[in-house]
């Protein structure tokens, strides 16, 4: 709850929640603590699935706060064009990301998912949890004529990546931390969020908040 308390003083335009909603034996309840502490922030909320939680019954607690966000989800901040991809099963609809590249050609794009895309430092989980058709996905998106900028979760940690056209950004838990370095399990138990401002060239700026 720190965190919603810490989200709901700032001023923003829209909340993006990337997966794990749930950590273990997702369940309505579960869904529904975390629906009681969302109830305090007015701003539309978006919300993808990970690999923990369980669609259906997130969907069916949170659907009165959170936008549809299943597989091929499309909405626009700041005039850029942005896809919601579910990748909670571990892979990602080519389907999906290539009508949306062809729709949006030649224009900057950004994709939220809960699983990076392109490879990060975070060695630990690179080496057990990546996403199974990630090299079909990064070739897609090179083909895109424009800028394509990834926000994604999962890996438990801050990062950033660049490859060719493709910009990623991985963003912290709001349950504990793995460091980057680490080969084996390891907890940081610092959280937080990411404020993500973009502007009219579709550039975005990327301020990591830390709370203990």
């Amino acid at each position: 709850m720190k965190a919603i308390s810490t989200i709901r003083n700032k001023q923003f335009d829209a909340l993006v929640i990337l997966g794990d909603v749930a950590y273990k034996n997702a369940n309505e309840y579960s869904y529904q603590l975390f629906l009681n502490g969302l109830n305090a922030i007015s701003q539309n909320i978006y919300c993808l699935p990970g690999n923990h939680d369980e669609w259906d019954i997130l969907y069916k607690t949170m659907h009165t706060r959170i936008q549809n966000t299943t597989s091929g989800f499309e909405h626009s901040f700041a005039s850029t064009p942005f896809l919601f991809v579910d990748s909670s099963s571990g892979t990602m609809s080519i389907q999906h990301i290539e009508k949306f590249l062809k729709k949006h050609k030649s224009q900057a794009v950004y994709l939220c998912a809960h699983h990076p895309i392109i490879s990060t430092q975070a060695q630990y989980m690179e080496q057990r949890y990546a996403l199974s058709n990630r090299h079909e996905v990064c070739a897609l998106l090179e083909t895109h004529s424009a800028p394509v900028t990834i926000i994604s979760g999962h890996y438990h940690c801050s990062t950033e990546s660049v490859h060719k056209n493709i910009r990623q950004i991985v963003v912290p838990s709001l349950l504990y931390q793995i460091p980057l370095t680490a080969k084996r399990f390891a907890i940081d138990k610092r959280f937080g969020f990411c404020e993500i401002t973009i502007d009219s060239n579709a550039e975005c700026e990327v301020t990591t908040v830390w709370l203990e």
